[in-house]
């Protein structure tokens, strides 16, 4: 029985740490929010040609200054999958393959840091004030993400029956 526990609970541990790693190598423009979401409230900001084209030469100039990074991050992930595979996974080598791959995205976090500063600086007062607003505001403009009242499926007050009406068990 304990043979049979301690192999569940090594498959899910192995599940969910891969299920991280793949999370955080999605790496920059992907998932919601972040630098998605920025790029996204720029759209609405009315940008002249030239602001669209400094804008876009600093996002080509900093994916092509982070390339390698991004490269060995990949590498990083890939390695890491490997010592979770292994018969006896190594408690050390993993937290340092960690320590690696939190190096890397350091990295590459500041670069976004220093992209969106430099986005700030072609902006308008004008345009920064609304930017900051939208980003203020949220991903969806200020709408929440929840489950509230209204029309459709799923919880809050809308039509049809309520839970176990008709006989039916909840």
């Amino acid at each position: 029985m304990n043979v049979r526990r301690a192999m569940i609970s090594g498959v899910v541990l192995l599940v969910v740490g891969l299920g991280a790693s793949e999370a955080r190598a999605q790496g920059m423009g992907r998932g919601r929010g972040g630098d998605r979401a920025f790029m996204g409230h720029l759209k609405s900001l009315n940008l002249t040609a030239p602001q669209l084209q400094q804008i876009s030469q600093l996002r080509a100039d900093m994916l092509a200054k982070t390339a390698p990074a991004r490269a060995q991050l990949q590498v990083k992930h890939a390695e890491l999958r490997t010592l979770w595979l292994a018969k006896s996974p190594s408690r050390a080598a993993i937290i340092a393959k960690h320590n690696e791959i939190d190096t890397l995205e350091r990295q590459l976090r500041n670069a976004r840091i220093d992209l969106r500063l430099n986005v700030f600086k072609v902006l308008t007062p004008q345009q920064r004030s609304q930017l900051q607003a939208g980003l203020a505001a949220g991903p969806r403009g200020g709408k929440g993400w929840g489950r509230g009242p209204g029309k459709g499926r799923g919880r809050g007050r809308g039509p049809g029956p309520g839970p176990g009406a008709g006989g039916q068990a909840l």
